[in-house]
C-alpha cells in the first residue's frame, strides 16, 4: 500500500468503529478458510486423485522439464560432438600450408559428400620418420611419410600405424599434394569410420508408438528420434550400451595343433603382441586369453559327409583332422555360457596331409607353397595355416608368430564389431573409442525420447497417475545427465577418449536408473 492510499484511508476512517470492523474481518476470514478446508476434505474423500487431475499438474510438469529442451537433445543428437584426429607426417619437401589445406578439403568432404552428423577434423602434426620408428608417437595414431617420387601413389600398412604418400614434381606444381593427402586419409585410412557418422547409417523413427497415440491422444506426429543401424544389427553393441559401466566378458580361445612334436612360444607371442590390444579394449571388455595345446592326429582323411548341417562352417574342411571336431565342441561350449568366445586355431599344413593341397574355398586354395594362409569362420573365429617343419628338434619363436597373432587380433576386432578392418589393430581400437562415443550419445537420445513420451503434455491418460515428485526426480536426473554429457563432449574434443567414454556411461546410467526404477 502506498503512502497516499494510507493517508486517504485514515481520512475516511471512523475511529470509534475501527475495532469492531477488525474483529468482524478476522471472524469472516476464519469462516472462509474453514469452508474451503471442509470442501477440499470432502473432495479428497470422494476422489483422492482429484488434486492431481487438474490442469495445474501440466504446469508443474512443464515447469520442471519442458519438452522443448528434450526435443533439442533428441533430434540434434550429434550436432555438438567433435572429434579431432591427430595424424603425424614428414615430407621430403616443405609444405607450410599443408595442414590448413587438408583441413579445408576434409571439412568440405565431411559436409558435402558424407553429410556427417558430427564434426570430424584431421589435425596434421609435423614429425619425423626416425621418431616414429623409435616409438615417439602414439601407436594408435597414423604416421604418414611423404616421399618425392617419379609417380604419384599411396601405401597403407595394415599391420602398423604407418602410411606412405608418393608424389612427383608435377603434382607439387599443380598443388595436388593436399588432395593426395586427403585422399589417403579419408578414402583409405578412415573411410569406414566416417561413413558410420553419415545419415544413411541411422534410422529415423517415430518418437511414439501407435499404442501410445491411441491410448493417450498424443498429437506429436512431427517428432522423431534416431537409432544407429549397428544398434539394430549388433547384439554386442546393444549389450555394451545397455550395460552402462559394466564390462562385457570376452574369452579368446587359442588352439595350437602340434605342440606334442615341436616347441612353440605361443604364450610369449600372445603376451607381446595380443595383450597390449586387450589393454586398449579394457574400457569396454573384460578380456581373457586361454591357450590350448593340442596333439597330432592321423593325417588320413576322415570319412565324413561334406554336408555338415552347419551353414557357417566351410564344408570343404570337414574331412581335415582336428578342425571339425574342435569346431563342434567349442560351439557347444560357447552356447552354454554368456561370455563371448572367439576361437583361433593354429594349424600346421602337414597336419592336413595331401588332402589340404586339394582344398579351395570360394575359389581360393587353402594351401600355398610359399606363404602362410588365413581363413575366417563366421561366428566362430579363424584358422591360421602355417608352414612349420615336422621336426621335434625345431622350435617356433615368438618373432615367427607375429603375423599369426596379428591375424588373430584382426579376427578378434572383427568379431567385436570394431570398424576399419584395413587399418592396424592399435589404430582400430582408437577408432572404436570414437565410434562408441558417438553410439553413447545416440543411445542417450533414445533414453531421452523414452522420457519425453512419459512426461508429454498430451499424455492425458497418464496424468492421473503422474505425481509432481516423480517429475522432479526426472528433472533432476536429466540435469545431472546433461552435466555428464557436457563433460563427455569436452573430453572427446580434447582427445581423452577413455575419460569421455566414462562420462558417457555415467550419463547413460543416470537416465537408465531413473527411467527403470
Amino acid at each position: 500500500m502506498t503512502m497516499n492510499n494510507k493517508e486517504q484511508l485514515e481520512d475516511n476512517a471512523v475511529p470509534e468503529q475501527a475495532p469492531l470492523k477488525q474483529k468482524e474481518g478476522k471472524v469472516s476470514r476464519w469462516i472462509t478458510l474453514l469452508s474451503v478446508a471442509v470442501l477440499l476434505l470432502s473432495l479428497r474423500a470422494w476422489n483422492p486423485k482429484a488434486f492431481f487431475t487438474l490442469p495445474a499438474n501440466y504446469y508443474i510438469r512443464a515447469w520442471y522439464l519442458p519438452t522443448e529442451i528434450l526435443d533439442h537433445y533428441i533430434e540434434n543428437i550429434l550436432s555438438d560432438v567433435s572429434f579431432v584426429v591427430p595424424v603425424y607426417f614428414e615430407s621430403t619437401l616443405l609444405f607450410p600450408d599443408l595442414g590448413e589445406a587438408v583441413d579445408i578439403q576434409v571439412d568440405s568432404r565431411m559436409h558435402n559428400e558424407f553429410f556427417s552428423l558430427l564434426n570430424y577434423t584431421l589435425q596434421l602434426i609435423p614429425g619425423t620418420n626416425s621418431e616414429y620408428q623409435n616409438g615417439a608417437y602414439p601407436k594408435d595414431d597414423v604416421f604418414v611419410n611423404c616421399l618425392l617420387s617419379k609417380d604419384n601413389a599411396i601405401h597403407v600398412d595394415g599391420a602398423e600405424s604407418y602410411a606412405e604418400l608418393y608424389f612427383n614434381l608435377e603434382g607439387v606444381d599443380a598443388n595436388d599434394v593436399p588432395f593426395f593427402m586427403t585422399q589417403l586419409l579419408v578414402d583409405h585410412c578412415f573411410r569406414d569410420e566416417v561413413q558410420k557418422y553419415a545419415p544413411d547409417n541411422f534410422y529415423k523413427l517415430d518418437s511414439t508408438t501407435t499404442g501410445q497415440k491411441q491410448d493417450s491422444g498424443l498429437q506429436d506426429e512431427g517428432k522423431f528420434h534416431l537409432v544407429h543401424a549397428d544398434f539394430m544389427s549388433s547384439n554386442i553393441l546393444a549389450a555394451l550400451l545397455r550395460s552402462g559401466s559394466h564390462k562385457i566378458k570376452v574369452r579368446a580361445e587359442i588352439h595350437v595343433v602340434g605342440t606334442t612334436v615341436f616347441s612353440i612360444d605361443m604364450e610369449k607371442a600372445i603376451e607381446e603382441y595380443m595383450q597390449p590390444l586387450f589393454e586398449m579394449l579394457s574400457d569396454f571388455f573384460d578380456l581373457d586369453i586361454v591357450v590350448h595345446n593340442l596333439g597330432m592326429e592321423d593325417s588320413t582323411p576322415h570319412e565324413r559327409l561334406n554336408q555338415t548341417g552347419d551353414l557357417l562352417f566351410p564344408s570343404e574342411l570337414v574331412n581335415l583332422p582336428v578342425i571339425w571336431d574342435l569346431y563342434q565342441r567349442t560351439k557347444l561350449e560357447s552356447a552354454q555360457t554368456d561370455t563371448i568366445c572367439v576361437n583361433m586355431l593354429f594349424y600346421p599344413f602337414f597336419q592336413g596331409g595331401e588332402l589340404i593341397k586339394e582344398i579351395s574355398i570360394d575359389a581360393s586354395p587353402i594351401y600355398s607353397d610359399h606363404e602362410n594362409t588365413y581363413l575366417t569362420v563366421e561366428e566362430w573365429g579363424s584358422i591360421y595355416f602355417s608352414h612349420i617343419l615336422y621336426d621335434s628338434s625345431k622350435s617356433v619363436s615368438k618373432q615367427h608368430l607375429k603375423d599369426c597373432v596379428w591375424s588373430f587380433n584382426e579376427n578378434l576386432l572383427d568379431a567385436l564389431g570394431v570398424p576399419n578392418g584395413n587399418m592396424a589393430p592399435a589404430v582400430r581400437t582408437k577408432i572404436f573409442k570414437r565410434y562408441m562415443v558417438m553410439q553413447y550419445f545416440t543411445y542417450y537420445s533414445s533414453l531421452l525420447n523414452e522420457l519425453r513420451n512419459i512426461i508429454s503434455w498430451n499424455t492425458i491418460s497418464e496424468a492421473a497417475n503422474f505425481s509432481p515428485a516423480k517429475t522432479r526426480q526426472f528433472a533432476e536426473a536429466f540435469a545431472k545427465s546433461l552435466q555428464e554429457r557436457k563433460r563427455a563432449l569436452y573430453l572427446a574434443r580434447s582427445g581423452d577418449l577413455s575419460a569421455s567414454i566414462a562420462a558417457c556411461r555415467m550419463m547413460v546410467d543416470i537416465l537408465q536408473e531413473t527411467l527403470h526404477s
